[in-house]
């Protein structure tokens, strides 16, 4: 079975582009993600959302060429959407909280050892900010959605969080983690409880059940520091123990309030001053035995036995593919991942020299070996392609292999089309790149810098820089 990849931040941004990646970081800080399981090679999970539950199949046979499924709008045109970026980074931190609890669980070594958990004190802290009384004074603002009755039906209540620094108001999670800020006992219980929904964090948005969004305003009970989201100027009245027209739409039934009871003792230990750490002592020695080195053994017993010998690791000899191409003129070859030039020969006019320098500016690495100007990076050699293919055959007068031919063929540039009509006694003006492509995916890569789109069948069109910017003069 294929292993899963390492969701990191970079994956995630190759997989999607950093404009999904910060909407799917808002889904998982929002434990919106309700499960995520790797099935070589299919990431599977579903993900809460406004219109239902997402249903996620992410195919990563090929990272290059990622599948994704999804009911969404996104998905069901087989884009990458939020929806699956999300499941990846919940099975991440999955995958990390695994490796930590094995660490944290292991009581003996391989001779039996025993490990013994001895408790001592360690004061709880607030860990995304500083605090002290001499600090800046520092409220929570909790922002409740217009539909919260439809919300709190669905146990699925998005919640925005504000902090009141000082005059300034900001979202919680883009406090200084230089600057120390005051809070009463209250504050400091609720920043706990966020941050122990998002894994040690603050969050400016989250997306709350009903029993824990109780639980939240509980502690904070009486505070005018509770709002609607239309109207930021004027704090939820309070009365008594409950909130004027919130709590109304908070009734727990018992399966609730068995949640209520969980998130209680979590804030119970919150607040209960010091809390247990452990400290481990040994007993005995977690330290493996050693074993008998069994090839160095073999070797005393036998020597020359496992010496290298004359042909046991044959040198691979690639066929220079520039070889039987005039030497005196500029010649190219590569593929949709490389591009490869070598210039003329002991030639360095003025017909050669802008050419050197727009390689070096684009990236191009000189290779001694063969004195060829190398760029070995799929995303900087289709940029490239768009922005200068024409230019090196038609002002440069290069030659391209026949290797390079055969495997771009299927490469095909964006072709400006302007088109005028009448209608209605006035003539509209429609102007097009590319007649094979989704408007919104072309907006989307030129907004990217990325002058290229991929298609599932592996055609490639790419975005003429000429084209781009004529559309911008018209």
């Amino acid at each position: 079975m294929k292993p899963p990849p390492i969701f990191d931040r970079a994956f995630c941004i190759d997989l999607a582009g950093g404009q999904v990646y910060r909407q799917a970081e808002k889904l998982f800080e929002a434990h919106a993600v309700r499960s995520a399981q790797w099935q070589s090679p299919v990431l599977m999970g579903e993900v809460n959302g406004a219109a239902g539950v997402y249903k996620v199949q992410l195919n990563l046979r090929s990272t290059v060429f990622a599948e994704n499924h999804c009911n969404c709008p996104v998905g069901r045109k087989g884009k990458m959407c939020a929806h699956a970026i999300a499941v990846a980074l919940h099975f991440q931190a999955l995958q990390r909280e695994a490796i930590h609890h094995t660490e944290e669980t292991a009581d003996a070594d391989a001779d039996g050892n025993s490990v013994e958990l001895i408790e001592t004190a360690a004061t709880p802290s607030v860990q995304s900010i500083r605090l002290s009384n001499e600090g800046t004074k520092l409220r929570i603002l909790i922002f409740l959605p217009p539909n919260l009755e439809a919300a709190a039906g669905r146990n699925a209540i998005v919640v925005k969080l504000d902090a009141a620094a000082g005059r300034e108001i900001l979202p919680l999670n883009k406090l200084s983690s230089t600057k120390t800020y005051a809070v009463s006992d209250a504050q400091e219980k609720a920043l706990l409880m966020v941050e122990s929904w998002c894994g040690g964090k603050a969050a400016g948005l989250l997306q709350l059940t009903k029993a824990r969004l109780y639980k939240f305003l509980s502690v904070l009970e009486g505070e005018p520091v509770v709002y609607w989201v239309k109207k930021p100027s004027e704090p939820i009245q309070w009365h008594g123990k409950q909130l004027v027209g919130v709590h109304d739409f908070l009734q727990l039934n018992e399966e609730e309030e068995k949640e209520l009871e969980g998130v209680d003792k979590a804030v119970a230990a919150a607040g209960q001053g010091p809390q247990q750490s452990r400290r481990i002592e040994l007993k005995g020695t977690l330290r493996e035995k050693s074993k008998p080195n069994l090839r160095r053994i073999a070797e005393s017993k036998a020597r020359g036995m496992f010496d290298a010998r004359p042909g046991d690791y044959p040198s691979v000899q690639s066929k220079d593919t520039m070889a039987d191409y005039p030497s005196n003129r500029i010649v190219v070859d590569g593929s949709p991942n490389f591009i490869a030039v070598r210039l003329p020969a002991g030639r360095n006019d003025d017909t050669i020299s802008p050419l050197r320098s727009l390689l070096k500016s684009e990236g191009f690495l000189l290779e001694p070996s063969n004195r060829k100007w190398w760029l070995r990076d799929r995303h900087k050699a289709l940029n490239f392609l768009a922005g200068h293919w024409r230019a090196l055959k038609d002002q440069w007068r290069a030659v391209f292999t026949d290797a390079f031919e055969e495997k771009l063929k299927d490469i095909r540039f964006s072709e400006l089309e302007v088109e005028t009509r009448e209608e209605n006694g006035q003539f509209k003006l429609e102007i097009s790149l590319s007649r094979h492509q989704d408007e919104a995916d072309l907006r989307k890569a030129i907004a990217t810098g990325k002058h290229y789109l991929s298609e599932e069948s592996g055609a490639i069109t790419l975005l003429d820089r000429s084209c781009v910017e004529r559309p911008h003069e018209i």
